[in-house]
């Protein structure tokens, strides 16, 4: 449904559609729903029991509250970006925003947890997050590092600070990779014996944690030689037998096509009126009693306004007629 909530007959059909609801969903400035006038006070006031979860870059409150963000600007503003990159001062995004999806995540949960106290209390709640907060937890560890140290962290590309050697090797074939991680000496020896670096394997500088950390650039030239013989896909086929972490970094095609992923219908084929038909991720857990499905397609520009307009409102044809003349609502965005 597309309503213009800055007209006094877009804000009332609003509200009309608060008094029935369980929840309202917000994704904006901290600012713009308290000055459209659709602010968590005036929803309770038409519906006591309303749940509703605001998701802004900052929260409500604080010095940042009325700046927009997005997921690329809250990873540079919350210091995510400091510590991705591939040297000291070699910088890089994400490129997945997990301040998006993270946020989203977390607001479904907490808006269930609201309509769970509802049932005992019969009051809603307002659930203020921002994506500031919900990308936080991905850089716990470098936050309690420097709390506790002092010490700036800096980018070390896929290397780790537990394990030795850890990273991403270029394999055989058009931009291929292959991601691994040695986690303990066991598994040293067998990297060893798998590349047939039996030298690497009586090296006593390489033989424990500290020596592999010391020699990483080393052991990774090493390790970029042999996975340069072979497929990113065998290569971590031979590595998982050997009771190796290893896995192929795989092209969206790969994805796709992949056995392991296939097997369990993780993918989901969804028909959409403009996109096509495409097969879809699907969901990353099963519920035995209620398994989730998804039943449309993400929806068109208003494409159910007549649907909840007459459906859900009761509102008669000349009365959504006279909405769409006064540009109340509308079945194209309108832009300037």
């Amino acid at each position: 449904l597309t309503l213009n909530l800055a007209s006094p007959e877009g804000k009332e059909l609003f509200l009309k559609l608060v008094e029935g609801a369980d929840a309202v969903i917000e994704n904006n400035a901290a600012r713009v729903m308290t000055n459209l006038g659709v602010g968590y006070e005036s929803l309770r006031a038409v519906n006591p029991g309303i749940v509703m979860c605001s998701m802004s870059g900052y929260g409500a409150t604080g010095p940042d509250r009325n700046y927009s963000a997005y997921g690329s600007n809250i990873e540079a503003a919350s210091g995510l970006a400091s510590v991705l990159g591939y040297g000291p001062d070699d910088f890089y995004g994400t490129g997945t925003f997990y301040a998006d999806p993270v946020t989203g995540n977390h607001g479904s949960v907490a808006v269930l947890a609201a309509l769970h106290a509802r049932r005992a209390s019969g009051l809603g709640q307002w659930v203020d997050m921002s994506l500031l907060e919900a990308v936080t937890p991905f850089f716990a560890q470098p936050f309690l590092e420097y709390t506790t140290t002092r010490r700036v962290p800096r980018p070390m590309a896929n290397r780790s600070p537990l394990y030795a050697p850890q990273g991403v090797y270029r394999t055989l074939g058009d931009d291929c990779w292959l991601a691994l991680t040695v986690r303990d000496d066991q598994e040293w020896h067998a990297l060893c014996k798998v590349m047939e670096r039996e030298d690497l394997l009586w090296d006593g500088s390489c033989a424990d944690l500290a020596g592999r950390q010391a020699n990483h650039d080393r052991i990774d030239e090493a390790v970029a030689a042999w996975a340069l013989t072979t497929d990113h896909n065998h290569a971590a086929e031979s590595l998982q037998a050997a009771g190796i972490a290893a896995a192929p970094v795989m092209a969206n095609w790969e994805i796709v096509s992949d056995n392991h992923l296939n097997s369990r219908d993780y993918f989901v084929r969804i028909a959409h009126p403009e996109a096509g038909t495409h097969w879809w991720p699907g969901f990353a857990w099963r519920f035995e009693r209620t398994p989730a499905t998804i039943r449309r397609p993400a929806p068109m520009f208003g494409e159910h306004n007549r649907e909840i307009l007459q459906g859900v409102l009761g509102l008669g044809d000349a009365a959504i007629a006279a909405l769409y003349e006064a540009g109340v609502t509308g079945d194209a965005p309108i832009y300037g």
